[in-house]
Parts: structure tokens; sequence; C-alpha cells
């Protein structure tokens, strides 16, 4: 590896210096010179651990999202741990638009998530677009978010889940069906399921259209 490499130099510049074939200024300059690339080469180690670490331990937190004809936040693949799951929490998301498909949240593959304290609005007029997305997924926490749909669609459409948490949100469409699949789901017979139990089926009363602040 690099730093073996690194290593091999210097002993190289050692023995050319215990034989003779080059002056100490020679030698000292080598020295210097190891030292400094050796120094970068462990800055640079750092910072791809940092990296690696960054996207083992995946967060998404803290933002303000407004997308017109896409997905707010999308994940087609990301399997966390146990002791490393990932968060996606306090964003605010806001998807608009026309075209069909379309997500705040959507996850593809994956597992191990906390979805936490989001608000997400979608005013897209496809009747087939929602707030969340789950495809082959597992280990789902969600809780404390705002989910509303008021273009007609749904607030998730469920591909496959294995073991979700559901509760203490406020889930609301002005459409017909609150959960795409499982049965197409109303409020009641998703709760009916056990999820749920505590959340709310109501219009949250934002502040405006564009201040998703909830109002007093």
């Amino acid at each position: 590896n690099a730093q073996l490499a690194y290593q091999r130099q210097f002993e190289s510049a050692q023995n050319l210096y215990d034989s003779g074939a080059i002056s100490l200024t020679d030698f000292e300059k080598r020295r210097v010179a190891f030292q400094d690339g050796k120094a970068k080469l462990n800055v640079t180690e750092n910072k791809f651990f940092q990296s690696k670490q960054e996207l083992i331990n995946l967060k998404i937190e803290k933002n303000q999202i407004e997308q017109l004809h896409g997905d707010g936040i999308a994940i087609t693949s990301h399997s966390s741990t146990a002791g490393n799951i990932a968060r996606i929490c306090n964003n605010k998301i806001n998807v608009s638009g026309t075209l069909s498909s379309k997500y705040g949240i959507y996850l593809q593959t994956g597992g191990n998530f906390d979805i936490f304290h989001n608000t997400v609005v979608t005013s897209n007029t496809s009747t087939i677009s929602a707030c969340l997305y789950f495809g082959s997924v597992g280990d789902i926490n969600l809780k404390n978010n705002i989910l509303s749909n008021t273009g007609g669609g749904y607030v998730s459409t469920v591909a496959s889940i294995n073991s979700l948490v559901s509760d203490f949100n406020d889930l609301y469409t002005n459409g017909s069906i609150l959960i795409y699949n499982y049965g197409n789901k109303t409020f009641s017979s998703w709760k009916a399921l056990g999820y749920d139990v505590n959340s709310l089926n109501v219009a949250p009363q934002f502040v405006s259209s564009s201040d998703f602040h909830i109002s007093s």
C-alpha cells in the first residue's frame, strides 16, 4: 500500500547514505520529502475514512427542498445496520408539478431508517404521486411527520415493506386512498392493521402555501 511504499523509499535513502552513495544533505532532503508525503497521505486517508463513515451513517437532516417534476429525497439503495441507523429528519419537502410517480421521500431498497419530524407536502396533480414511496425496504421507523398530499394522490405508496413502525404522524390526502397497495387503505383500515393508532388524519394548517410552519 501507499504507506509501505513511502517506508521503502525512506529505507532505500537510508541505505544509500550508509553506503556513502549520497551526502548527508541529500539524505536530509529525501527524509523531509518522505515525511511530507506521509503526512499528506495520512490526511487523505482520514478524509476517505470520514467520507466512508458519512455514507455508512447516512443522515439527511434540516433541509428545505423545493422540487418541481421530481422527487424530494431519492435513495435507490442503502442498507444500514441496527447500530448505524440512517436518519431522515427535520426536513421540509415540497413537491409540485404534473409528472406522474413523483414522491417527497423515495426509498427503493434498503433498511434501518429513522424518518422523524419531517414535513412532506405534495401538490403534484398526478393521482399516483405520493409523499412517501417504499420499494423493497425493511425496519422503517416513521414518527412525528406531517405528510400531506393535496394533489389527490396518496400519502404512501408501499410496494414491499418488512417491519414498519409508524405512529404519531399527521397523514392527509384530499384523495380517496391514503395508502396505495396493501389493499388500498383508507385511514381507518390502515389503523386496523396496527399502524398509526395515535396519528391524525386532518389537513395541516400551514402559515401559507409556501411556509409550512403550523399556524398558531
